[in-house]
């Protein structure tokens, strides 16, 4: 008669950790299955660091976006001191570079250590989505508004960037976009030429 002990390490420091032994018992009979022991070590958020993110084509935008943005606002810093007026249109363009490095940030930071498959709530692809058309918006008239205020290379290469980040925007705009499609789509079979197909049309497809 076989017999399996259960042994767990109990739960310290925010991990957990539970094998299971095998008696002499199990060894000896023929019959008994063989155990293998299992070790699992989990930190108490249950996060982790997944830098393959940073290799895909949205991690690549979004890192893209946030170093635009940086040094958007840091020509804007410089060129706003030799400005005695527009510093409204120095300060707003600047508001917009700063808040949308933030929430760029917060959202990166959220995909590499998987924390997002923790907060449930959120629907990521159509928040990054939203977020990429309110920075595209925000970086046009920010950055319209500066041109029409500044007449010198500092002024104009703050000019320059906001709009290189308007166009990445678009381009995490478009990732987001087709995440939220994929996610929304129902997964259907595929045939040889890559179109979906039908799910009537695939279970007449089975009964043949």
């Amino acid at each position: 008669m076989s017999q399996n002990v259960g042994v767990g390490t109990g739960y310290r420091e925010g991990t957990a950790s539970y094998s299971t032994v095998t008696t002499e018992a199990d060894q000896e009979s023929p019959y008994s299955p063989t155990t293998t022991t299992l070790t699992t070590t989990q930190s108490g958020w249950g996060l982790t660091c997944d830098l393959r993110y940073c290799r895909t084509f949205p991690g690549i935008t979004k890192i893209v976006q946030m170093i635009l943005a940086l040094v958007a606002f840091i020509i804007a810093e410089a060129a706003s001191c030799s400005y005695g007026c527009g510093r409204g249109a120095f300060s707003f363009f600047e508001f917009v570079t700063v808040t949308s490095f933030l929430v760029v940030l917060v959202i990166f930071l959220c995909m590499v250590t998987t924390a997002y498959q923790k907060v449930t709530i959120v629907h990521w692809p159509l928040t990054e989505l939203i977020t990429c058309i309110v920075c595209v918006l925000a970086y046009l008239i920010a950055s319209s508004v500066l041109a029409a205020n500044v007449n010198d290379g500092a002024g104009g290469g703050a000019v320059g960037f906001g709009f290189l980040s308007l166009l990445a925007f678009v381009a995490g705009g478009y990732f987001a976009f087709r995440e939220w499609q994929d996610e929304a789509r129902p997964h259907l079979p595929v045939n040889r030429r890559g179109n979906y197909v039908p799910a009537e049309e695939n279970e007449e497809n089975e009964d043949l």
